[in-house]
């Protein structure tokens, strides 16, 4: 997908926001949060996870440089994961209100952050099916002859 003339300043200018550096292991965005700024990953990686009840982290998916962590605050309340910095993750901090002009003006670019934002879900849905396929009684008896 190529930008246009038009969008390719827009591309640009979205390294120019403050940037933010998270830790290790730092929280980037927490379950439940309502973000004030898009968060897009430009030096290293992150994950999106959920807590368990027990504490523990499930990790459901990764992100990389070039990744906008938190697109879909458009549309909940507020995130429904955790987002969590796997190494000293550099983050830019863009305003909502500049993502929705670039989202309202900029045809090609709305186009790949839906991509963007949909393949996370297409990869849990194939997770899903593929788990759902499996025999239960098979899974049943491995289980409970390896205790």
């Amino acid at each position: 997908m190529a930008f246009s003339a038009a969008e390719c300043p827009w591309v640009d200018a979205l390294s120019r926001y403050p940037s933010q550096v998270f830790t290790a292991g730092q929280m980037i965005l927490s379950e439940g949060e309502k973000a004030g700024q898009i968060h897009l990953i430009t030096r290293w990686f992150g994950t999106r996870s959920k807590t368990l009840r027990d504490g523990t982290r499930q990790i459901v998916a990764f992100m990389i440089s070039g990744d906008l962590c938190d697109l879909e605050v458009f549309v909940l309340e507020g995130m429904e994961h955790d987002i969590v910095a796997m190494t000293d993750t550099t983050c830019v901090l863009i305003p909502v209100p500049d993502i929705v002009e670039l989202l309202s003006e900029m045809s090609t670019l709305t186009m790949a952050l839906w991509w963007s934002t949909m393949t996370d879900p297409a990869a849990l849905r194939s997770r899903i099916v593929a788990q759902g396929r499996r025999e239960a009684l098979s899974d049943w008896r491995t289980s409970s002859t390896n205790c």
